[in-house]
């Protein structure tokens, strides 16, 4: 005998009502599992629906229960009806494949219609130990990486994990902005999407971005749950789209954005880094951005890192402008590193000392330590500093007239942060310590530090 099955429409996007429709039904004559459900929901709702709507693309869940598990799993199509949706309190949850984003932040602004392609797409799970990482198509399709409708398979290099901890380390537990540069082909792009991802996503929403200049177009894939949600901008409507598509993401939960393909060269991808630029300073909290790039090191003409500090109460502004970036092993005897030109230097291992990174202008005679640190406090040992001191007056560096002791903190923690060393104790127990030490290589009296001053300061991005 027919009986009733009941659903509701939720919007893929909000997991809400899909465009305030109530909980209906249809008669279960003829539906025999979810494929024949299918069709009889849509005919029945269809006048509701957007004309580009895809049935075929529509999602079932077994009650709203299941649909709000962290690891909920839709139905599959064979799957007999048999008691589903007995009722209106147990309604089967029909997840509508097509959503406009039309969240607007900034009421002036002119949203377009952006249709995205609802799909499945679950977490990555990757082992501590294995050595091979392989992303299912569910991850890879849309994304412009890879072969669509294929896995896409990694090996766990030490170039791969370096890149991990780094995004982990700038872009997860603090909220740099990450720039990740290098030749076409060195595995970039893989290692990034591998790492969204692998994303908890209880806690983060991704937003992929990838720029195909060949094409002239961007794959946009968001990743919210166990859903994935795709479309693709063409190049003359980026200034239009990209804001409504950023705008979109959530104002509660934190969100990061992955920039893949990015050259300075090409106008369409500069509209693309400044529009998530611009996103990502309006709540670096909240939204944090990753850019992919394939150049050796980033242009001189580029913009360097803008950053803040307080003054006799006043909050001010400054730049550190850009620089080519080396890595250096604080643990050998020598730094072999060129210091001819400015040069950001950081230690192989990102917790290889008291410092995140070391900047050296040989011309001015400056070296510029910088901690990176979310706390509202940090520890202090100078050990790290006058290692690396002596390594530097040792060999490239005749004149050291500054040594500065940066923290960088998030905007948040800026004005509350407390210094772990004060200029005092950092010009006794760092500078002095450091030009008192004797070095065999100078014939004649060591003048490095002679006259030089040590300065502390906390600054914020």
């Amino acid at each position: 005998m027919a009986r009733k099955v009941w659903f509701q429409l939720v919007d893929a996007a909000t997991r809400d009502a899909y465009a305030g429709t109530q909980t209906a039904s249809v008669s279960s004559d003829d539906v025999n599992n979810i494929d024949d459900l299918r069709e009889a929901i849509f005919t029945k709702v269809s006048p509701a629906l957007p004309a580009n709507v895809i049935v075929a693309n529509f999602l079932f869940y077994a009650n709203r229960e299941i649909y709000d598990e962290e690891n909920g799993q839709p139905l599959d199509e064979d799957l007999a009806i048999g008691a589903l949706g007995a009722s209106k309190k147990g309604a089967l949850i029909v997840v509508v494949p097509t959503q406009r984003f039309q969240q607007l932040q900034r009421p002036l602004l002119e949203i377009p219609q952006v249709d995205w392609t609802m799909a499945s797409c679950s977490q990555l799970v990757v082992e501590d130990k294995a050595e091979l990482i392989e992303l299912p198509p569910s991850c890879v399709d849309g994304t412009g990486i890879g072969r669509s409708g294929g896995p896409l398979m990694l090996y766990r290099r030490p170039s791969l994990v370096k890149q991990w901890n780094e995004m982990d380390r700038c872009s997860i537990q603090t909220y740099a902005l990450l720039w990740i540069v290098g030749p076409p082909g060195t595995g970039k792009s893989c290692t990034a999407l591998a790492f969204a991802c692998a994303l908890d996503r209880a806690y983060w929403d991704v937003l992929w971005i990838h720029y195909s200049r060949r094409y002239e177009y961007f794959n946009c894939v968001r990743l919210h749950g166990n859903m994935k949600a795709v479309c693709v901008i063409k190049e003359e409507t980026i200034d239009r789209d990209l804001p409504a598509i950023l705008n979109g993401t959530s104002q509660e939960r934190q969100t990061i954005v992955f920039l893949d393909g990015y050259v300075k060269s090409s106008k369409a991808g500069e509209a693309a880094r400044l529009k998530c630029k611009r996103w990502h300073q309006e709540n670096e909290i909240k939204h944090r951005l990753v850019c992919i790039c394939s150049m050796a090191t980033l242009e001189l003409s580029h913009k360097g890192i803008d950053w803040s500090y307080w003054e006799e109460s006043t909050m001010k502004r400054d730049r550190w402008e850009q620089s080519d970036v080396v890595f250096f092993d604080p643990d050998k005897h020598k730094v072999s590193v060129s210091l001819d030109d400015p040069t950001w230097m950081a230690p192989v291992k990102w917790n290889q000392g008291g410092y995140d990174a070391v900047f050296v202008n040989k011309r001015e005679n400056l070296v510029r330590f910088v901690q990176v640190t979310r706390a509202g406090k940090h520890t202090f040992d100078p050990t790290y500093f006058v290692a690396l001191l002596n390594k530097l007056a040792a060999g490239a560096l005749n004149q050291i007239a500054v040594v500065e002791l940066c923290f960088v903190v998030p905007m948040a923690r800026l004005e509350g942060f407390v210094l772990p060393v004060s200029e005092d104790d950092f010009q006794r127990n760092v500078v002095q310590v450091a030009s008192s030490e004797p070095r065999a290589t100078r014939s004649s009296v060591d003048q490095t530090f002679q006259n030089c001053n040590g300065k502390v300061m906390v600054i914020g991005l």
